[in-house]
């Protein structure tokens, strides 16, 4: 059994590859194992990596990341878990409810409504002002 020689970037995973042995070239591993011991893994990376980049909007990497093998996300690297979390947890605005109406909301309406009758108001005062015979 060949000695680890190497740790995924994303999981930390021990592997062995060595890119200059021929036996690694004919058994179809490719360039990309230099840093990851698994396609899933590079898959992952590569998506947060575009989405750091901000090539990946937060809906387009959350959609990526829920098609890769989420199941050993709790061994990932502490920063590519953070990464990972910060996307899944995020709720694009048409998946967030709107709750009825905030207080504030409720305060401005009312704030608006004693405007109005304070204009309102006004302009009775202007109109039985103008209604009022010249002395």
């Amino acid at each position: 059994m060949p000695r680890i020689n190497r740790h995924c970037y994303t999981c930390g995973t021990g592997y062995y590859y060595c890119p200059n042995c021929e036996k690694a070239h004919q058994a179809g591993n490719e360039t990309w194992h230099i840093m990851f011991h698994d396609e899933n893994c590079r898959k992952i990376f590569d998506i947060l990596q575009r989405h750091f980049t901000q090539e990946y909007t937060n809906e387009v990497a959350k959609e990526k990341l829920l098609e890769c093998d989420l199941s050993n996300m709790e061994n990932f690297k502490p920063k590519v878990l953070q990464h990972c979390k910060n996307i899944l947890e995020y709720q694009s605005q048409t998946q967030v409810e709107k709750p009825n109406k905030s207080k504030r909301a409720r305060s401005r309406k009312s704030e608006k409504t004693a405007e109005d009758e304070i204009v309102n108001a006004t302009e009775e005062i202007a109109v039985t002002d103008d209604e009022s015979p010249n002395v």
